[in-house]
């Protein structure tokens, strides 16, 4: 699978209209015998509350 990081993958897909655009993906490092994923789907507002935390940390 590609993914923007190791453990990590975000993607945006607004072609469905729903109200989650947003899919967040993190790896579950607990799962040892096979490659597990969860995902968190997210709505715009609540993407922005995390686009605006991270930004705190990279100015």
């Amino acid at each position: 699978m590609n993914t923007m990081c190791e453990n990590f993958d975000a993607n945006h897909d607004d072609t469905l209209g729903a109200d989650r655009p947003f899919i967040f993906a993190c790896r579950d490092r607990t799962a040892r015998c096979e490659e597990r994923w969860v995902l968190a789907s997210l709505s715009n507002e609540e993407a922005k509350k995390v686009y605006e935390y991270l930004q705190k940390y990279f100015k």
